[in-house]
């Protein structure tokens, strides 16, 4: 049995589509922190000038906006492609996770069944771990 609740697929992956993904992300992060680049450029600008924010507002809306409207429109093209791309590029599932039975549990805690029949139908139930974490027993009440 996994011993994480959290679903990995990487290591199933060719290493060609491992490095494509890992650029891809770095890239696209790279992009979306240059993105934001002109709401830093006025916060410091602001922090710098110790203005009130209406006149810093003003002084940074009369420069005008770095970026033109078609670049933007160029920025959220290529975005959404490299989006597409990298979908259909990386696998959609490797393998459907088959569901786990009642002695796959038994035989990864180390207890029998019928205590962990038992244990499920129980209203409470005290759980007795050794020094290294392990289940040792389970102790139930009514």
């Amino acid at each position: 049995m996994n011993d994480t609740l959290i679903i990995n697929a990487r290591p199933h992956l060719r290493w060609h589509r491992r490095a494509f993904s890992d650029a891809s992300t770095a890239m696209l992060w790279g992009f979306w922190l240059w993105l934001w680049r002109p709401v830093l450029s006025f916060y410091t600008l602001l922090s710098g000038l110790h203005v009130g924010i209406q006149s810093a507002w003003t002084k940074f809306l009369s420069v005008g906006f770095p970026i033109s409207i078609e670049g933007s429109v160029l920025a959220l093209f290529s975005t959404s492609s490299s989006l597409l791309l990298w979908s259909v590029l990386t696998p959609q599932q490797t393998q459907k996770p088959q569901p786990r039975q009642l002695r796959d549990y038994a035989e990864h805690f180390g207890l029998s069944e019928q205590e962990l029949l038992v244990s499920r139908n129980c209203s409470v139930c005290v759980v007795h771990h050794d020094d290294f974490g392990r289940i040792v027993r389970i102790e139930n009440r009514a």
